[in-house]
């Protein structure tokens, strides 16, 4: 292995190795999509007293009574590489039915960051609608909502976009972890410099011989991007099958 490392033949094939992962990592990142999660985080019940307090209990909204008044916070979470444009939406809105009747949308969407334009958000029975908007990526819109229904669930019931995975979630979508950050720092770095290296040493042949700083350089850089990627997954896989 350390003799192919330091072998010329490796200004010519780390050319070919950076050139074949640049288009790799262009067809990724155009091809790859964005996710919009969605979840309920928040459930609180209004009347949450003992059942013989609860019927003497009445609470009016509009004079008319609610039997299981709950606030809920409904929250869609965008990951990807591109953000959520109008044009996604193969549909006037997103909908999603929250398993209790809305009685009302409780002030304004929150967005985070909060320079990102809010939403316009409708109900109707126990559906809610997300109008067509730019959702930009890694953008966090919440809902907060006054139902009436004894066990509000959260879920899809029309939510189509183009190129985008919409899926639930229970917890909050972690951010990226600090490995898989430093796996695409240092495997854009080894890229660029081993790409770069080759064209250096096709021009000038003797920087790239057996043993020189380019070569050493170029091989460890590989070599630890390839280590953190793998450290990554494996970090994922693990954390991904501890129970919460």
């Amino acid at each position: 292995m350390s003799a192919f490392l330091t072998s010329p033949l490796w200004g010519p094939a780390s050319l070919v190795i950076g050139v074949l992962f640049t288009i790799f990592v262009a067809w990724w990142f155009t091809r790859a999509r964005t996710h919009l999660y969605y979840g309920m985080p928040l459930v609180t019940p209004l009347l949450n007293v003992s059942p013989a307090v609860r019927e003497r209990l009445i609470l009016l909204v509009d004079q008319v009574p609610l039997d299981h008044p709950h606030h809920i916070e409904v929250e869609l979470i965008s990951r990807g590489p591109r953000d959520i444009t109008r044009d996604d939406f193969q549909q006037e809105a997103i909908s999603f039915d929250v398993g209790a009747a809305v009685i009302d949308v409780i002030g304004q969407p929150r967005v985070a960051p909060t320079s990102a334009q809010a939403p316009r958000v409708t109900y109707s029975g126990n559906t809610i609608s997300v109008e067509k908007c730019l959702i930009s990526r890694r953008e966090r819109i919440s809902v907060s909502l006054l139902v009436d229904g004894a066990n509000p669930q959260l879920t899809r019931k029309s939510a189509h976009l183009a190129n985008v995975y919409v899926d639930p979630f229970t917890e909050n979508p972690p951010p990226m972890g600090p490995w898989r950050k430093a796996a695409r720092w240092v495997g854009g770095i080894a890229i660029g410099y081993n790409v770069l290296g080759a064209v250096i040493a096709t021009f000038v042949p003797e920087i790239a011989g057996r043993g020189s700083p380019l070569v050493r350089v170029g091989a460890a850089l590989i070599v630890g991007w390839l280590g953190l990627a793998a450290l990554a997954a494996v970090l994922r896989r693990t954390l991904e099958r501890i129970p919460t």
